[in-house]
């Protein structure tokens, strides 16, 4: 099956993705080797692709499917980050593996797989890392809802409060952990607020991010494909049929 474009009632599901990552995390090499050949020796093959280079950090406690911002006091350096010359794609490239990140606007999950891929492929052949261990891919979309509108409309996850209080959110947080199956793999979904985009319409930011064990029985192409299946549905999963039909009609743009 192709990736999931469209919903079957024609909904242009990429024009909600304000970002999408795919992450192959790795049993980690020595941090100074792989920063020291990073710089010197894989750098130089990013570079024409993603000229803008600077150097990565993370908390102690980083999350390894997104690019994470932390005053610089709290960090220690985990590797690179390389950004093309538009500021839409970041590859952020670690001791413990290889991330690429696209912004608006998205290109497709094809696109974002076969560059990946091709990143790996010149990861491993510096830094003759070991096996990917774990397969992420993490999805930010803004989701359009009517000001004033209730979440529980547009949304299967949401925050709520009892009955006996105020029933109007001045800010809200939302995040729950599920599996996927019975492999130990991995959605977070969480939901917080974004800025609007038009008058009249409310923004909510829906994160989906997704942590897959790497099964060594099946190709890394085929765990792949797996994983996009199970990111469109979880998608579809979390919207209502309001929702679609907000989508579908682009009233929101």
């Amino acid at each position: 099956m192709a990736e999931l474009v469209h919903s079957p009632g024609g909904m242009p599901l990429h024009d909600t993705i304000v970002e999408a990552v795919l992450n192959f995390v790795t049993t980690p090499i020595q941090l100074d080797d792989a920063l020291r050949i990073i710089e010197k020796d894989l750098g130089p093959s990013i570079a024409p692709t993603y000229p803008l280079i600077k150097k990565l950090f993370a908390p102690a406690s980083h999350n390894p499917t997104g690019i994470n911002v932390a005053p610089l006091s709290q960090q220690a350096q985990i590797g690179f980050l390389f950004t093309s010359a538009d500021g839409k794609c970041l590859v952020q490239v670690r001791a413990d593996g290889i991330a690429l990140s696209r912004l608006r606007p998205y290109q497709g999950w094809k696109q974002l797989r076969d560059e990946l891929l091709r990143l790996f492929d010149l990861y491993q052949q510096h830094l003759a890392a070991h096996a990917i261990t774990t397969v992420g891919t993490r999805y930010l979309n803004h989701m359009p809802i009517p000001e004033s509108a209730s979440m529980e409309k547009y949304l299967t996850c949401y925050p709520q409060v009892g009955a006996s209080f105020p029933q109007v959110l001045v800010n809200y947080g939302y995040r729950v952990v599920l599996p996927l199956d019975q492999n130990l793999n991995l959605v977070t979904i969480s939901i917080a607020p974004a800025v609007p985009e038009k008058r009249g319409w409310a923004n909510i930011l829906l994160d989906l991010d997704f942590s897959v064990r790497r099964d060594e029985a099946i190709e890394l192409f085929d765990q792949l494909e797996h994983i996009r299946r199970a990111k469109d549905q979880v998608y579809l999963d979390a919207m209502t049929d309001e929702m679609k039909q907000v989508l579908n009609a682009g009233s929101h743009l």
